[in-house]
């Protein structure tokens, strides 16, 4: 078989949207799981000094978050017929294309599909780009969805 576990990176934007959306057509043609991903970045300030501040209570909205973007997208999934895998990350300071390859290692992913925003210029240098990491560092296929 090709593809039996797609790997889909969301963060609520309209080229992860568009991804997740190929990632179904993709996945329902192969009968394939998705596993659908979100990265949030948890506070490093603070875990030295808890009585100064109360990473626990900093990261709990981040975390509530991350948890319902994935339950959302996991409903529209599975209202597509297909099977689904969630996966919250949470980053403490590492570059976010290893944090997502890493994870899409260890799921034993095929194949990786990820929105872009297709920035260029300085725009692209000031944000960077994850799609542009993960396409520069991965070891197993990309499928970039362009963003309007």
């Amino acid at each position: 078989m090709l593809y039996q576990r797609i790997f889909v990176p969301i963060d609520n934007s309209t080229p992860s949207d568009l991804a997740l959306s190929e990632a179904i057509r993709l996945a329902k043609s192969l009968s394939a799981t998705l596993i659908i991903a979100h990265s949030i970045d948890t506070p490093t300030y603070g875990r030295g000094n808890p009585e100064i501040l109360d990473s626990a209570a900093l990261e709990q909205p981040l975390l509530e978050s991350g948890n319902s973007l994935l339950e959302a997208a996991k409903a529209r999934v599975q209202a597509a017929g297909v099977a689904s895998e969630t996966l919250l990350l949470q980053n403490r300071g590492d570059p976010i294309a290893q944090v997502l390859l890493t994870a899409a290692n260890n799921v034993a992913a095929d194949v990786i599909i990820m929105g872009t925003h297709g920035r260029s210029g300085i725009m692209h240098l000031l944000l960077g780009s994850v799609a542009e990491g993960v396409l520069r560092q991965a070891d197993l296929p990309i499928l970039l969805v362009r963003g309007d």
